[in-house]
């Protein structure tokens, strides 16, 4: 026993460390040991980094509709506007409608018509809500119309776009601007312009397909709660298919390429299938228990 106790001190002094198995054995341990804590510390520090993030990259109400102002000029000076009061009436009476019932109560909607012939959509921050006059002049119910709308507002409701700007790396700098700039109103059109470019740029790469899925699911609700059909969505999704096969490509697809995401047709129907199914079987068991 002395002896291995001497020749393993004698690893020691020497700097053999490799010399002696047990030596070696405490080397690597005590390693493991280095590592386990670097890659503990690496794990938390991360994982203080993105709620850090969340907190101090979060968009307010306040904010949301500031640069909502800002995209939506920048919007109508890129796309022709289309001004005619029945038309407009019936895009707020409806929209308005709709925007009653969702959960989102700290906006105030916005609805404009985009002078163009294709069935569309598209919606920005604060609630400013853009639809094309194709889509009224083709939709042949207010039916059909209210599920383009509730769409929209589903996306404005569940915070898609605002979700993805607050994830966008290239935003943490123009955060700080929007909020120095924007909110506190001091002249710096250069950087306002900045966060505007980005945003926008956003916007145009269209959403996650489980956005769409989650704004078709919402739409669905929205529109059986404000008493319009919720299948006349799967009517207007089938004229979307025919036009798909006469065009040989979705409008919805074209031009400002904001829906360029949007799941298969097929795929759409289920939702909103199931989505009324779900409404269906919700009601039925209210019927049987009151207390809800």
């Amino acid at each position: 026993m002395a002896s291995f106790i001497s020749y393993a001190t004698g690893c020691y002094k020497s700097r053999k460390i490799f010399a002696c198995p047990v030596r070696k054995l405490c080397y690597i341990v005590c390693n493991m040991k280095k590592v386990l804590f670097i890659a503990i510390t690496a794990f938390l520090i991360a994982s203080f980094s993105l709620v850090a993030w969340a907190f101090l990259f979060s968009i307010s109400p306040e904010e949301e509709k500031a640069l909502g102002r800002r995209i939506a000029k920048s919007i109508e000076r890129r796309m022709p506007v289309y001004k005619d009061i029945e038309y407009e009436k019936r895009l707020m009476r409806i929209g308005y409608n709709l925007a009653g019932v969702s959960e989102r109560k700290d906006i105030d909607y916005t609805f404009t018509i985009i002078d163009r012939d294709e069935i569309n959509g598209f919606a920005t921050f604060g609630g400013y809500i853009y639809i094309y006059k194709g889509a009224m002049d083709k939709t042949e119910t207010d039916d059909e119309l209210a599920s383009i709308i509730a769409h929209e507002i589903g996306h404005v409701s569940a915070k898609h776009l605002t979700k993805r700007l607050e994830q966008d790396k290239a935003f943490s700098f123009g955060f700080a601007l929007l909020d120095a700039f924007i909110l506190r109103k001091q002249k710096r059109r250069k950087d306002i312009q900045r966060i505007v470019n980005i945003s926008y740029d956003i916007i145009r790469r269209g959403y996650t397909k489980q956005d769409e899925y989650e704004a078709d699911r919402l739409g669905t609700r929205y529109c059986y709660r404000a008493g319009y059909n919720p299948l006349a969505a799967i009517t207007l999704l089938n004229k979307l298919k025919k036009e798909k096969r006469e065009n040989g490509m979705l409008a919805i697809f074209e031009n400002i390429d904001i829906l360029r995401t949007h799941p298969y047709i097929d795929e759409r129907i289920d939702t909103v299938l199931s989505e009324v199914a779900a409404i269906k079987a919700e009601e039925e068991f209210k019927k049987h228990d009151p207390a809800i």
